[in-house]
């Protein structure tokens, strides 16, 4: 799967937190079934509220939580934001696993003012991009530039980025 201009090469490093979380239910009530523009927004919408961002506590340490920890946390990093917006959408939205992928990043913008910087969003059909920076569902293409694609999980399928010469 081509994105971004980068190509999927292998499988990535993050599999086995990748497998402890994935298959995680979550329901919310939260979605209008039938209306599936609507209802990215309201899950975008209501996680990005829901919960507070917090670091996992150092460079070493990234635990990748449930989204029932999430919830009773009410903290979450990046991706522990992606994996309960897709535990949702897959729970009571009807979509089905290989429509959402969680896909980790270089971030350029926020890189230029630090240290490299990883994240994470959720992707809807490798087009719409749920993103805890904003409530609106945007299309992954709005981040060429910002974005560098380094691996992505879908189902039973991950996928490693290289720039596309």
């Amino acid at each position: 799967m081509n994105l971004l201009g980068y190509r999927s090469i292998a499988t990535t490093i993050v599999s086995e937190k990748w497998k402890s979380v994935k298959d995680s239910p979550c329901r919310s009530g939260l979605i209008e079934r039938g209306n599936s523009s609507r209802a990215l927004f309201n899950v975008n919408r209501w996680v990005n509220r829901r919960l507070t961002y917090k670091p996992d506590g150092g460079p070493n340490r990234d635990y990748w939580q449930t989204p029932d920890e999430s919830l009773n946390f009410n903290t979450g990093d990046c991706e522990d934001y992606a994996i309960l917006k897709r535990a949702i959408l897959l729970t009571d939205g009807g979509f089905e696993d290989d429509q959402l992928q969680l896909l980790v990043v270089k971030d350029l913008l926020l890189s230029r003012i630090g240290r490299p910087v990883h994240h994470a969003v959720l992707l809807v059909d490798w087009e719409h991009c749920l993103d805890i920076h904003m409530d609106k569902v945007a299309k992954i293409e709005d981040y060429k530039g910002v974005y560098i694609p380094l691996a992505a999980m879908t189902g039973e399928r991950e996928f490693c980025y290289i720039r596309i010469p």
